[in-house]
């Protein structure tokens, strides 16, 4: 019975322990990425590569990302945007540094109306923390116990003064770290160049338990299931030899349908049909091509593009990242884009910004399950004539989004302005007016779906001709008029 009492009271005391510890409400959490965004929806992440513990604390080491460090430079390996490293003190005491290696002291453990001086620079600018607040709040679809600390800027004698950190609270939870916080690294005013980048943060995902936006890779952007349909338009610009001028354009149509999709261990595979129609336009003349086939697709992970949002990829004499942006918080659809400000190394401590004399750089956007690279720029002088890329259209499921194209094997344009057709929107008869041109024989009359299928033909002669299309669904047609199968008008036509 006493070897029974001792069992217990040990496992009391280790409950106890693990209690006591869980109500240290500790800022950040080794086991887990944490995301968050900032007020313009872009993602930052936490991840913790390595943990030193030491007798009464432990240091994490997150992350780095690419930060500057002076005036000049910038670096992929110095530091992450909370900061070179975090020290967790087994008293709830959490340390953060910013760039200039001063220390922010965030105490966990206070208690509603407990202040203490977080923060003390050089300037005689310090930083005084209060926690105000201790209740229960809701975020990424859980409650959970969360303390919020208010900063105040303080002057040399104590007197409270005007910062932007007066307007950042933190808010900590019980068992997932920072709900709100800052980036670190700037903390409290640090400018750089062009203005103060100190910044607040909303945790928007956590991975462990997956809760809310987690990490966008390349089988998401490529996660289509059978009968998703992507209409793209893609535009490029043809210029003379020295490209001051362009003389020819060519824009091409294409539209994805997902027939079948296969998976496997490690990749997707996909069998997909692609209507496409090629314009050029030359500086006397334009031509048309047309394509229609079947097509497979296979996807594998894609280790560089599969990086955290901010996590730099150095190549060579190149460094760069890819960026994350919840764009629509309701449909959670998010883009990824590349870094576009590259840099040229000097070194591994110094990187500098590239400034792009002869050529173009551009965001590509990538969208979860929608595909990409999608991308647009206008013309910005003699090496960037414009050009882009864009999704008009998606069907996913029973979502559909944009204006569909209608791709026929002939150009989708008015041949002859001199034929009308009317109403547009039509109800039960449209009216094709052929003005005073008379022909020898009968003119024929094809109305196609969007998927080029016939679905109404007829006859028409001179004069105004009435065509019953009252038994046509509701939806967008092209009605095409030829003369012994030569094209005399090709219009884009609505049925209500």
């Amino acid at each position: 019975m006493k070897k029974i009492t001792s069992y217990l009271t040990i496992i009391f005391a280790f409950i106890s322990l693990l209690n006591a510890r869980g109500q240290n409400y500790q800022t950040i959490d080794s086991r887990r990425i944490a995301y968050f965004a900032d007020q313009n929806g872009q993602i930052s992440c936490i991840r913790i590569d390595s943990v030193k513990a030491m007798q009464d604390d432990s240091i994490f080491y997150p992350f780095t990302v690419i930060q500057p460090v002076d005036i000049e430079c910038f670096s992929p390996f110095y530091a992450s945007w909370i900061g070179k490293y975090v020290t967790i003190n087994t008293d709830g005491t959490n340390k953060f540094l910013n760039i200039r290696g001063e220390t922010i002291i965030i105490k966990t453990n206070a208690n509603p109306g407990d202040s203490w001086i977080a923060y003390t620079g050089n300037d005689s600018l310090m930083i005084k923390a209060t926690v105000i607040k201790h209740d229960t709040l809701s975020f990424l679809g859980i409650n959970d116990s969360v303390k919020t600390i208010e900063f105040q800027a303080l002057d040399k004698n104590m007197n409270p003064i005007e910062k932007e950190i007066n307007n950042m609270p933190l808010k900590i939870s019980k068992n997932y770290g920072f709900v709100t916080m800052v980036n670190f690294y700037f903390f409290p005013d640090i400018e750089f160049c062009c203005g103060n980048w100190l910044k607040a943060f909303t945790l928007v995902g956590l991975s462990h338990p997956d809760l809310g936006i987690n990490n966008l890779t390349w089988k998401d952007v490529n996660d289509f299931q059978v009968g998703d349909e992507l209409h793209v338009i893609t535009t490029k610009p043809f210029c003379n030899d020295w490209c001051y001028n362009p003389i020819r354009e060519k824009t091409t149509k294409t539209i994805y349908k997902y027939l079948e999709r296969t998976e496997y261990a490690d990749t997707i595979a996909y069998r997909y049909s692609r209507k496409e129609s090629i314009e050029t336009i030359w500086t006397d003349s334009t031509t048309s091509t047309y394509h229609y086939d079947t097509l497979t697709m296979i996807v594998t992970s894609d280790s560089l593009f599969d990086k955290l949002p901010g996590e730099p990829i150095v190549r060579s004499h190149e460094l760069y990242a890819y960026t994350m942006l919840n764009k629509n918080p309701e449909s959670k659809i998010l883009l990824r884009s590349q870094y576009s400000e590259l840099a040229n190394s000097t070194g591994d401590s110094c990187w500098l910004r590239l400034i792009a004399v002869d050529a173009c750089t551009f965001d590509y956007e990538y969208i979860r399950g929608l595909g990409g690279p999608y991308y647009s720029y206008l013309n910005w002088g003699p090496f960037c004539l414009g050009e882009e890329r864009k999704l008009v259209y998606y069907k996913k499921g029973n979502v559909t989004w944009g204006t569909p194209l209608i791709i026929n094997n002939t150009r989708d344009i008015s041949i002859d302005p001199k034929i009308k057709i009317y109403p547009n929107p039509a109800r039960k008869k449209i009216y094709i007016d052929l003005g005073s041109e008379n022909y020898q024989h009968s003119l024929s009359v094809f109305i196609y779906d969007t998927q080029s299928r016939i679905k109404k033909t007829g006859y028409i002669h001179s004069g105004n001709t009435a065509i019953d299309v009252s038994d046509l669904s509701a939806g967008i047609y092209v009605l095409k008029i030829t003369d012994n199968g030569r094209p005399l008008k090709i219009d884009k036509i609505a049925i209500e």
